[in-house]
């Protein structure tokens, strides 16, 4: 269903019959907008990224920051929509990693990718974001720089081999989501995203995975 046709409905069932409503049937109603609203707040988030990106206003602050946290921020907005599905999230990485990156972009990139894990895969399972940190010698015989190599997994239908490579095209929706809500405007963001901090993203669909 449409996040904002969601939302105006649950608004209204709580305007007009919230009083009369059996506490658990007023949570789930509470429940059921929260869910809409994030996914109407991610859909104009992305819209504002895009923007930027395109107009060259994405900006960097070039002061540490922990990417550990960031990645917990996306994690606990994220988190009612998958209780929703009975999914777990976890986080397998330093409880600590040092970088310099944009802080909304980098959120929305682990938003963007945990929204997608949610939307398509298995219930009753656990996603994990994965992160390791190594040593990358650059091509020119430099000295080895610091790199990071982060996964978000999830376990759900394979995808097929002829959607990998498009799957981060802008407005690209795959064959498996005719039947899901999206402008196909995220995960193309999270490549934005990830190559402005000169990095690279790809997609990759295995048995068991």
């Amino acid at each position: 269903k449409n996040p904002l046709a969601a939302l105006k409905e649950g608004m209204n069932l709580l305007a007009t019959q919230g009083d009369a409503m059996l506490p658990m049937a007023r949570g789930k109603a509470f429940s059921a907008c929260l869910i809409a609203a994030k996914r109407l707040e991610s859909m104009i988030n992305n819209l504002l990224h895009h923007s930027r990106m395109e107009t060259g206003l994405f900006e960097f602050d070039l002061t540490p920051k922990d990417l550990s946290a960031a990645i917990a921020t996306a994690m606990e907005e994220v988190r009612p929509l998958a209780r929703k599905k009975n999914m777990a999230i976890e986080f397998k990485g330093a409880p600590e990693m040092l970088a310099a990156f944009n802080w909304d972009g980098m959120v929305q990139v682990f938003e963007n990718l945990l929204l997608n894990a949610i939307k398509y895969g298995d219930e009753n399972t656990t996603i994990e974001v994965r992160a390791n940190a190594s040593d990358r010698k650059p091509d020119n015989g430099m000295a080895a720089l610091p790199h990071l190599e982060l996964a978000v997994v999830n376990a759900g239908n394979r995808i097929p081999e002829a959607d990998l490579s498009k799957l981060f095209d802008r407005f690209y929706r795959g064959s498996n989501s005719r039947l899901q809500q999206g402008m196909g405007l995220g995960l193309h963001v999270v490549k934005k995203i990830v190559e402005a901090h000169h990095g690279g993203i790809t997609a990759a669909s295995e048995a068991g995975l």
